[in-house]
Parts: structure tokens; sequence; C-alpha cells
């Protein structure tokens, strides 16, 4: 009937706890809720089933997957995933035969669409030296993204056939590497409705609750127990902060109310191999891992994930707003988490002892950063109209962010060039920048300097990525075409114009974006008019070589396309001169 199943929530989650050991409600509820399998349906599991690599190239993606993509998004936990993994590897074929599906438990039976979501993952981020490519004869990369899709649509396949009423961990996971990988292919409203999926599973599930751990008469079990719970809330935070994130940053609605949350927070520490053999503890035994813990960033983006739901209930990332102090309340308790983080992660003199040995922590610092920073430059975009202090403080998020990406660019290999991350960031920086700079022209030179550097990596950095990364590509074009809008008004003092723009006057005239679009913004005429950027920016470049291109450019469904960035631009205030007539306020002060 759509009850909740939660103790406590309804009469029914209240008569489930009261009912836990009794057979009527077992079997009552199983009959209900477990999916009926036709036969045609178990053989199209079946067959999806015979589609699994072999194991010695499975194992090999799986590892891929472990070390490439999990450090970014650990949706999960090596020692748990192992414990499937095992279950899976020594079913009794002869057994299921007979028993079919409903034979397995249900983690089990979802347990292959989580395995075909990992292989997905890790051809898209596979390193060009991985073995089994060849094995698989998918060493180009084209080969290769057309493997990786057909093995996501295989896995939302088993996840359509089991069917997501009756949820497992192993579905959630499975919905979430989905939204991993259409964002990674630049399918960002794919990805914001697969990874509504998993949060729903999540929510059915519990996951958002705290839960009571019995403690069994087995000390080993009760350990287990106790880890796999951490486990569960890791899994929870993981999809907490993905959604706050997508609907600060795309502008969508939350589908989460943090007030139905009351999981504790998960430990900072890494989970045991053996989950059996150790106590958890909140503050590990000093000597007791010499290994630093890879949790700490998701902690530090999650307490920021946090702070989204306050800016919205308070309405700090609307315009207008009644008490602008809270603005900049936000503003100092985002840098505050930033300082306060764990030494290891701490974007802001860090602890690198750990860097030569772990060379992931490098990219989680900057990852962080890069997510910090865009949520200030979102926080102030709409009071900039009002507020030079907000301006100065977009401005300088900007800066800060396109500094941020050129290390993470730095330290990330070109199998990591399809990452979300590494673009999405630097094309809303540098296209913020450029507008901010056609409507209030800076005139110090060591700003300008600083401003042009910036934007010529940015353009740099986009075109090296363009052919792995539709996001990049789309990116590059908008953003070289901003540049030559600014180019001119960055160059020094004295030195020659580019020969691309005779004047102010002229190459600033004809339509503008504000003529284009309805309700977009309208700038301030002493500057004249905003060159167009068109739309059409799409067919004027042709793609790049077929053997070098990945497969997303074909697929004709790339969100973050020239058109997305182009209203981007246009969702930017207009910012009223008379405040600044000179130009001064929006640049000085920043930290060059």
């Amino acid at each position: 009937m759509g009850y909740s199943t939660l103790d406590g929530a309804t009469a029914l989650g209240d008569l489930k706890k009261l009912l836990e050991g009794d057979n009527f409600f077992r079997a009552a509820t199983s009959n209900n809720n477990k999916t009926q399998y036709a036969d045609e349906a178990e053989a199209k599991y079946m067959a999806f089933i015979k589609k699994i690599p072999a194991r010695k190239i499975l194992q090999e993606l799986i590892d891929v997957y472990f070390v490439e993509s999990n450090w970014a998004y650990p949706i999960s936990e090596r020692p748990f995933f192992n414990e499937l993994f095992t279950k899976w590897v020594s079913l009794d074929p002869t057994t299921t035969r007979y028993t079919g599906l409903k034979g397995l438990t249900r983690d089990l039976q979802y347990f292959p669409a989580l395995l075909f979501s990992m292989c997905a993952v890790a051809l898209q981020l596979s390193p060009p030296t991985t073995r089994c490519l060849r094995e698989l004869d998918v060493v180009n990369a084209t080969a290769r993204d057309r493997l990786s899709m057909k093995m996501t649509d295989i896995a939302m396949e088993i996840m359509n056939l089991l069917g997501r009423h009756d949820p497992t961990l192993s579905g959630v996971q499975t919905d979430f590497l989905r939204a991993v990988w259409l964002k990674n292919a630049s399918r960002g409203t794919e990805a914001w409705h697969a990874l509504s999926d998993a949060i729903r599973q999540a929510q059915e599930i519990g996951l958002h609750r705290q839960a009571e751990i019995q403690q069994s008469s087995c000390l080993e079990e009760t350990l287990r127990q106790l880890w796999y719970d951490e486990h569960k809330r890791r899994i929870w935070v993981i999809l907490f902060t993905w959604n706050s994130f997508m609907a600060f940053v795309l502008g969508r609605p939350r589908q989460i109310n943090i007030s139905d949350c009351d999981i504790r927070t998960p430990m900072d520490c890494n989970i045991p191999e053996d989950p059996s053999k150790k106590v958890p503890l909140a503050t590990p035994v000093p000597g007791d891992d010499e290994m630093p813990s890879f949790f700490s960033s998701s902690l530090v983006q999650y307490e920021l994930s946090r702070k989204v739901h306050e800016m919205r209930e308070m309405f700090a990332d609307k315009p207008y707003t009644k008490d602008y102090n809270v603005v900049w309340n936000f503003h100092k308790q985002v840098l505050s988490i930033l300082e306060n983080a764990q030494p290891l992660v701490r974007p802001m003199n860090p602890d690198t002892s750990f860097d030569s040995k772990y060379p992931i922590l490098p990219k989680k610092r900057e990852q962080i950063f890069s997510v910090a920073n865009n949520m200030i430059m979102v926080l102030h975009r709409p009071h900039m109209s009002m507020h030079v202090e907000s301006r100065k403080a977009a401005v300088q998020a900007a800066l800060n962010n396109l500094d941020s990406q050129e290390r993470f660019f730095r330290v990330s290999e070109p199998h990591h060039y399809k990452l979300f991350g590494l673009t999405f960031y630097t094309n809303d920086a540098a296209i913020f920048l450029s507008a901010v700079i056609l409507m209030y022209p800076p005139k110090d030179e060591e700003v300008k300097k600083r401003i042009n550097d910036a934007l010529k990596k940015a353009i740099s950095r986009l075109e090296i990525m363009s052919k792995s990364n539709p996001t990049a590509s789309s990116g590059a074009r908008v953003v070289r075409t901003c540049y030559d809008k600014v180019k001119d008004i960055l160059k020094p003092e004295g030195a020659e114009s580019t020969g691309t723009m005779s004047s102010t006057e002229t190459a600033w005239s004809g339509t503008t974006i504000a003529e284009n679009q309805p309700g977009a913004l309208s700038y301030p005429t002493h500057i004249g008019n905003i060159p167009e950027f068109s739309t059409g920016l799409d067919e004027t470049l042709a793609l790049p070589d077929d053997d070098l291109t990945s497969l997303a450019f074909w697929d004709g469904n790339n969100t973050f396309d020239s058109s997305y960035w182009i209203n981007e631009m246009n969702q930017i205030p207009d910012l009223a001169p008379e405040d600044d007539p000179n130009n001064e306020s929006t640049w000085d002060s920043l930290l060059l």
C-alpha cells in the first residue's frame, strides 16, 4: 500500500518490529513485496549473467574501478564488496538451476548489476596499460566507450527486471554508479534521474535513519555488523552530498529533506580488511594503522553539503535577501570548514607527507577546494548587482577555482580526463569571470595579467581534454569565444590590439544576449553592446578525429553543451555601474 516499513515510521513498522520473528509476518511481507519472476524475465536475467566477463578480466576491471574511480566517489568498501563477490563466484550452478533467482538473497540477485556498473565506470577511466583491454578488443577509445555504454545499459536492464520496489544495498550502489557514469559522459540530466533512483531506494531501506545494532552472541559478528552500519552510513553521506551539490550548482530541487535524516556522522577512519577483527573507534589507536584515512575528504564535502541545505532554508542564494549578513555568515562558515579539515586533505597548508605514497591525496584536496569555491561563487552571484563585496568575493572564488582546477589537472593522468570534476568547474568559473570583465573592465596591470594567465590555462586544458570529454569540448569553444571578447581588455597598457577587435564600439556592436533571451541580464550602457554568444557554436567546429573521439560525442545527449554555458552566462545579474563607476572596487584587494 506504500507504507514505510521502517521501525517507528508507521503502525506497520511498529508491527514489523513486534512480530519480527513471526513466520506469518515474514511470509506475508515476502509474498507481497518480493518480485514475482516470470519465466521470461528470469530467462532474460540469466542471459545477461552470461555476458559477465571471464573471472580474470572481471577481477582486473574491479581492481581498476577501486583504484581509478572509487577514491572520488567512495560508494563501495572493498571488504564488504569482496564478501558478496566471494558468495557470487561460489554459487553452485546445479543448485541455482532448480531454485532459480528465488534461491538467492536479494543482494546477490542485484549483485550482477553492480558488477556491470563497476566494469562500465572502470572502462571509462582505465589506464592504457590495463591488460584486459586487449583481451576485450577495446584498445581504442571509441571501442572502449562502446563496451562501457553496453555494460552500464545491461546493469539498468537487470535493475528494471528485478525492480526497485524492494531495494537492496547493491541496487542503491548500482543506480549511483549509473549516475557517475552519466556525469562522466556529460549527460547531466540523466545523471540527476539516476541519482534520484538511488536516493529513493536508499530511503526505502532506511539508510537515512540511524539503525539499532543488535549485539550478537558472537563477538566477531557484532564487530562486523558495527562496521557494516558504518558502511551504510557512508553510502548515505555520498548520496546526500551529491544531491546537495547538484541541486545547488545546477539549480535543481533537493530530493532529501535534512530533517528526515538522523544518522550519526561516519567515523574518520578506514574500514579494516577484516571487519570482524577490529573494534570501530572514532579516533584510531596511534600506530594502529599507518595508512591515512581516505574518507576524510568525503566528510569535509558532507559538511559543506549540509551548508547547502541551510543556505536554501535561509534563502541566502536568492537575490534581494532581507539580511545580507546571512550571506557573509555562510561564506565564513565555508572557509571555516576548509580551515578545520584534517591536515592531509586541508587545501590550505596541507600535510603532504603521504602524497608520494598515496597520489590520490592531492586530488582529494583539489576536489574539495573546487567544490568549496564553486559554492562561494554561486552563493554570491545573485547579490552582485546590489553589493560590490559579493562581486569581489565571487571573482576571487572564480580565480581560486581556476587555480585549483589547474593543479587538479596537473596531478591527473589522461585516462582521468572524463572526470566531471575536471571540467565543469573550469567552465563555470571561466565563463563567469569573462562576463564580469566585460561589464567591469579591470585597469590594474597585475590583475589583468593574473586573469589573462588563468583564462589561457583554462582554455589550454579544456582543449587537451576535449577529445575525450564532451563537457570540455563545448566548454572550450564557449570559453575561447569569451576570451576573444576580453583579451583586448586584458592586454597590457600600451600594447597593440590583437587585431580581432578594432574598437570597443565595433567589437561590441550587434545583437546581444539580452535581446535573444527574454528575461536575461541587461548590461550597463557605459560599455556599449555585449557581443553575441550564439547558441550555434556547435555547428561551426568539426569534431575531432574519429579514432580519438569519445563515443559520448555521438549520442546527442550532452547536457553541458554550448547552449548550456551560454544560458549560465545569462543568469549573471545586471551589475549596477553607479556604485563602482571606475571599476575599482570589483578588482581591488584580490589575492593574486
